[in-house]
C-alpha cells in the first residue's frame, strides 16, 4: 500500500510495508464426553465433559429441548471442564441427555459447531421388590403326585434379573420344573411333586439398586392312598350258622396310617360284648359271637386317610339251626332222659337205666329246608324174672335135672 502526504510547494512521498497477520482460532471440540449414568430416585447425578478450550460455552439439551437450570439443575465450568449436576433425580430426569459445544458468538455461521448425541444418559432406576399372593404367604401343602405352581411380582427398575433358590442353593431346572415369566409375574412349575420337593422355595430379584427376595414354604405329604387286601374267600357271602361265631378281617395298607371304621347297615359298630373289633395299623378283625339270624346282613370296612378311602362289603347269610327233636319207637315217655341240643350236635342221657329203658330212639332234625330223621336200638341187660314152666325131667340117686322157659 502507497501512502500520499501533501504538504504546499513541495511532496514527500513515504512508503511503508504493511505486514497481515492472520489468528486461526481452532474448532471447538469436545475431547472427554459425558458417559452413561444409572441411578436412583432421590440421589445426585453429574456429568461431566472436556472441551479442547477453556471457559467455552457449552449447551445442554434434554430430548432436544435446552435444560433450563435452577436450584436443583446446576451448570458449572471449570476452565475446559464442564458439569450438569442433578439433584434429586425422579423419575422424569430420565432419558436422552446431549451436550452441545460452540464459539461465544454462535451467530458467526461460520464457526463451525460440534455437538455429541449420548444415548439414555441418566436412568433412574428403583429397587426390587417381590410381592406375594395371599396362598404363597402361608406354608402350602400338597400330596405327592399333585402339580405346585408358586408365583411371585417382580417389579423394579431396570427390570431386576429374577431366579430361583431351594433351602439356600440355586435351584437347576430340571424335568419335572419349569419356570416361566409373564410381564412381571414369575413362575415355577413343579410337576408330579414327591417328598423330595418339600422345601423352601426363594424367589431372588436383582438389579443395580440392590437385591430383594421373598420365600415361599412347601410340604408334601408323601401320602399313600389306602388299600385293602381282602381273603378271596370273603369275596362270596359269608354262611354262618345260628349259635356260631364269625370273623370277617382283612390288612391295609397306606400312608398316613388309614383310619378303619366297620358299619352294617350304614350304622357305625362298635366293639361290644357280642361283637369284638379288633384293629392294628394295618390289620383289623371282626368278631361276633353267638350269632343269630338277624346277624346276618352287609358289613362294609372303611379305610380312610388324606389320600383317599378304600371300601369292602362283607355280606353275611345265617344258616339257621334246625329243630331237634328226640322220640321212641312207641311213643314212649323220655322224662328220665337227659337232652342236650347244640348248634352242631345233641345228645340224649339216661341214668339207672333198666330194661323198660331199650327200645327204639329216634331223633330228627328239621329247618326249612327239610328234615332228617335217624334212630339208635337200645338193649339194656336186666336182672333176669323168675323161671318159667319149671319140670323136674329126671331124678337119680345123686343127681336132678331141671327145664325151665327162659324168663
Amino acid at each position: 500500500m502507497t501512502l500520499f502526504l501533501y504538504h504546499f510547494d513541495f511532496i514527500l512521498y513515504y512508503t511503508c510495508n504493511l505486514f497481515f497477520i492472520l489468528i486461526y482460532k481452532e474448532s471447538l471440540k469436545i475431547m472427554v464426553p459425558p458417559e452413561d449414568i444409572d441411578t436412583q430416585e432421590k440421589k445426585t447425578i453429574s456429568f461431566s465433559c472436556k472441551t479442547n478450550r477453556p471457559n467455552a460455552t457449552v449447551k445442554w439439551m434434554k430430548a432436544g429441548q435446552e435444560i433450563t437450570f435452577s436450584k436443583r439443575i446446576v451448570y458449572r465450568v471449570d476452565k475446559e471442564k464442564h458439569t450438569l449436576t442433578i439433584k434429586d433425580c425422579t423419575l422424569a430426569d430420565e432419558g436422552e441427555y446431549t451436550v452441545v459445544a460452540g464459539d461465544d458468538k454462535a451467530t458467526n455461521k461460520s464457526d463451525p459447531m460440534a455437538s455429541l448425541e449420548l444415548p439414555p444418559s441418566v436412568c433412574c432406576t428403583v429397587p426390587p421388590r417381590v410381592e406375594l399372593g395371599v396362598n404363597m404367604k402361608s406354608l402350602i401343602v400338597v400330596k405327592a403326585g399333585d402339580n405346585v405352581f408358586l408365583d411371585a411380582e417382580v417389579h423394579g427398575k431396570p427390570l431386576p434379573k429374577v431366579s430361583w433358590k431351594k433351602d439356600g442353593a440355586p435351584l437347576v431346572i430340571a424335568e419335572g420344573m419349569k419356570a416361566t415369566q409373564k410381564k412381571h409375574v414369575h413362575l415355577l412349575e413343579l410337576y408330579s411333586v414327591t417328598r423330595k420337593e418339600t422345601g423352601d422355595y426363594t424367589v431372588l430379584a436383582e438389579n443395580l439398586s440392590g437385591s430383594k427376595y421373598a420365600t415361599i414354604k412347601v410340604k408334601v405329604d408323601d401320602i399313600e392312598e389306602p388299600r385293602l387286601d381282602i381273603d378271596a374267600s370273603y369275596s362270596s357271602n359269608v354262611v354262618v350258622m345260628a349259635g356260631e361265631p364269625f370273623k370277617l378281617e382283612a390288612s391295609v395298607t397306606g400312608r398316613p396310617i388309614p383310619s378303619l371304621v366297620w358299619t352294617k347297615e350304614g350304622k357305625e359298630l362298635e366293639d361290644t360284648a357280642k361283637i369284638e373289633i379288633k384293629t392294628s395299623d394295618f390289620h383289623t378283625t371282626l368278631i361276633s359271637k353267638d350269632s343269630l339270624r338277624r346277624d346276618g346282613g352287609a358289613f362294609t370296612l372303611t379305610a380312610s386317610n388324606p389320600g383317599g378311602f378304600a371300601k369292602f362289603t362283607f355280606n353275611v347269610k345265617g344258616r339257621p339251626a334246625p329243630e331237634v327233636k328226640w322220640s321212641r319207637e312207641h311213643g314212649e315217655s323220655l322224662d328220665k332222659a337227659n337232652i342236650d341240643i347244640t348248634p352242631s350236635f345233641t345228645t340224649l342221657q339216661i341214668d339207672n337205666v333198666d330194661r323198660f329203658d331199650g327200645g327204639k330212639y329216634l331223633v330228627t332234625v328239621e329247618n326249612a329246608s327239610g328234615s332228617k330223621t335217624a334212630f339208635v336200638n337200645v338193649r339194656v341187660l336186666d336182672t333176669p324174672g323168675p323161671p318159667q314152666n319149671l319140670i323136674v325131667k329126671e331124678v337119680t340117686r345123686d343127681s336132678v335135672s331141671l327145664v325151665w322157659d327162659a324168663p
